[in-house]
């Protein structure tokens, strides 16, 4: 097998404000100040970017408000709050915020290795206990926690 290296550097501040601009779909005006601490704690690198957002807004640190039609954010929390260093640490921290169902449908699959074909999956969910791991595992792929390759979740 022939591996490529691939060095991507992070975005710099003027990105960040635009990625988060987008993502949150407001003006940067509105979105300035928590852009600036977002990017001094990840750095620029867009999937740390990413997953710093999300686990502000599963944390509550970030959320919908219904009187100003928009997302709102606890600036003072955000800046205070500590950013993983690593893809493990915000996997793992990512894993953990799970609930037990999609927790156990991953441990039927990890069971299996590295990857499991969806064929033996469906003669093991054709039992009452382990009724239902396809569909979460379906569900959770789009959260990037497992991924599809052909009929196989890796």
């Amino acid at each position: 097998v022939r591996l490529t290296h691939i060095n991507v550097s992070g975005v710099d501040g003027e990105g960040t404000k635009a990625m988060i601009s987008y993502a949150l779909q407001l003006p940067i005006r509105l979105t300035r100040e928590l852009s600036e601490i977002v990017h001094a704690k990840t750095l620029g690198n867009p999937l740390f970017i990413k997953e710093f957002l999300n686990s502000l807004q599963a944390e509550g640190l970030m959320y919908y408000s219904q009187k100003e039609k928009r997302l709102l954010w606890d600036i003072e929390s955000i800046s205070t709050r500590p950013v993983d260093d690593d893809v493990a640490a915000i996997m793992t921290r990512k894993v953990l915020r799970m609930p037990p169902d999609v927790l156990y449908a991953l441990s039927v699959a990890a069971c299996f290795g590295r990857r499991v074909d969806e064929n033996i999956l469906k003669v093991l969910c054709s039992s009452d206990q382990f009724g239902g791991v396809i569909e979460i595992l379906q569900r959770v792929e789009t959260d990037g926690i497992i991924q599809r390759q052909g009929t196989y979740f890796v």
